[in-house]
């Protein structure tokens, strides 16, 4: 695995932000201040992302219409009952994906004999 060359900066903080890091940095296992620093600050890029997709995941459901937020909301009870009945080792969810997955007068309802 290739290493990337790493940037020296010098950074001025506040006294009690040296000492947070000089204590984490302590904290049972032998790491410098830069590997505290940049640790924290992977979790800091890593905490941003995901509270940027959380956002987006809202804005999505938030423009959701009526019509499109029940229908979601029928396939996930759906989904739902289904992933139960497979985790209890029930198969009788088939025949409600049948139900649900069958278009009225289909040839399936044909051959089992519904009309």
């Amino acid at each position: 695995m290739l290493t990337a060359t790493k940037a020296k900066v010098t950074l001025t903080l506040d006294p009690d932000l040296v000492a947070a890091v000089d204590a984490y940095a302590g904290n049972g296992m032998p790491r410098s201040r830069s590997a505290t620093v940049e640790e924290t600050l992977r979790q800091w890029r890593h905490q941003a992302a995901v509270q940027e997709c959380e956002r987006e995941i809202e804005d999505y459901y938030t423009s959701m219409t009526d019509e499109e937020r029940a229908d979601y909301e029928d396939g996930s009870e759906f989904a739902s009952k289904a992933a139960k009945s497979v985790w209890e080792g029930d198969d009788t969810w088939e025949d409600t994906v049948e139900d649900k997955c069958t278009p009225p007068n289909s040839p399936a309802e044909t051959r089992s004999g519904q009309s």
